[in-house]
Order: C-alpha cells, then structure tokens, then sequence
C-alpha cells in the first residue's frame, strides 16, 4: 500500500509549483527547507520502491488522470501547443 501512495504522490508532484499548491490547500505539509526539495524527495522514493498491484488504487489514479486530461487548463495548453506546432 505505501508503495502504492508514493506513486500517486509521486504522479501529482513534478514541480515546485505542485508542491506550493498541494501546500496551500493543507495537503502537503513541507518542513524542508524548500518545495524543491520535496519534489526530489518524492521522485527519489520512487525510484527505491517496488510498485505492487492494487486495483482499487489503480482506480483512484486512473480518475484523478481523467480528471486532470479533462480540465480546461490542461486542454487549453495543450491546444495552444498544437497551434504552436502548426505554425499558427
């Protein structure tokens, strides 16, 4: 199970700027010096454990995945990007 929470932890925290909004909302309570340092904790716990199979946690990740694929921040980037790309 800890395993499991480590990668979910893992999946939504990839940058200082996840760690300062997961702190402002009281998810994630930093005593480290900086949030940078938080993002390298967890990439670095991820990288030492062993991932078992836990269906219903597989469940809950794939719907906070859903979730953020269907907000409009993300769409809009991603959008934008396209646009980019193209040329436009």
């Amino acid at each position: 199970m800890w395993t499991r929470y480590i990668e979910l932890k893992n999946g939504i925290i990839n940058s200082e700027e996840d760690v300062k909004l997961l702190r402002e909302r009281g998810i994630v309570h930093n005593q480290l010096k900086t949030d940078r340092e938080v993002v390298d904790l967890w990439k670095g716990m991820s990288k030492t454990v062993k991932l078992t199979r836990a269906v219903r946690n597989d469940q809950v990740i794939e719907g906070v995945n859903g979730y953020y694929e269907k907000s409009w921040k993300v769409q809009t980037g991603r959008f934008m990007s396209r646009d980019q790309v193209k040329g436009g």
